[in-house]
C-alpha cells in the first residue's frame, strides 16, 4: 500500500515539474559557477544529460503529441504558452536517379578535392595536367568547442 501511495506521490512530483523550476535551479547552478563554487564542467557534462533525455523523451512521445494535435480542427492553436502550429510533411525531391545530376554532383566532388590541396598548400598550386594556376579557396573555422557522449 506505502509502495501505491509513493509511486502516485511521484506522478505528482512529476506534473509539477515545470520549465521555470527547471529554469530557476540551473540559474543557481550557473551563479554557483561564476561564483567558483561549482566546476563549470560538472555544470556543463549536467546540462548535457537533461538536454539528451529532454531529446529523448520529445523523439518518444512525438508522433502521440501530433496525434493529439490533429484532433484540433485548427492549423494553429494555444497550448499553455505555446502556439503549436500543424505543419504538413513537406515534398522532397531525389535526383540521384538522374544520370546528369550524377554526374555533375561527381564532377564538384572532383573539382572540390582538386582545390582542397591547394587551401591546404600556403601557396597558389599549378595544375600539371592543364597548366593552369590553381586559386586558393577560401578557408574558415569554426567556434572551439567541446563534446560530451
Amino acid at each position: 500500500m506505502e509502495n501505491l501511495h509513493n509511486e502516485e506521490q511521484q506522478r505528482n512530483e512529476v506534473i509539477n515539474v515545470s520549465a521555470m523550476n527547471i529554469q530557476d535551479m540551473f540559474g543557481l547552478m550557473i551563479e554557483a559557477v561564476r561564483n567558483g563554487k561549482m566546476d563549470a564542467l560538472e555544470l556543463y557534462t549536467k546540462s548535457k544529460e537533461i538536454s539528451d533525455i529532454a531529446s529523448k523523451v520529445q523523439k518518444e512521445v512525438q508522433e502521440l503529441a501530433i496525434e493529439e494535435a490533429e484532433n484540433r480542427t485548427e492549423k494553429t492553436f494555444n497550448y499553455g504558452q505555446y502556439k503549436v502550429t500543424k505543419v504538413e510533411g513537406r515534398r522532397m525531391i531525389d535526383y540521384s536517379d538522374i544520370e546528369e545530376w550524377a554526374i555533375a554532383k561527381a564532377n564538384l566532388k572532383e573539382i572540390e578535392d582538386k582545390y582542397k590541396h591547394v587551401a591546404l598548400s600556403s601557396v597558389a598550386s599549378l595544375d600539371e595536367n592543364t597548366g593552369e594556376i590553381l586559386k586558393r579557396p577560401i578557408i574558415t573555422f569554426s567556434k572551439t568547442s567541446i563534446t560530451i557522449k
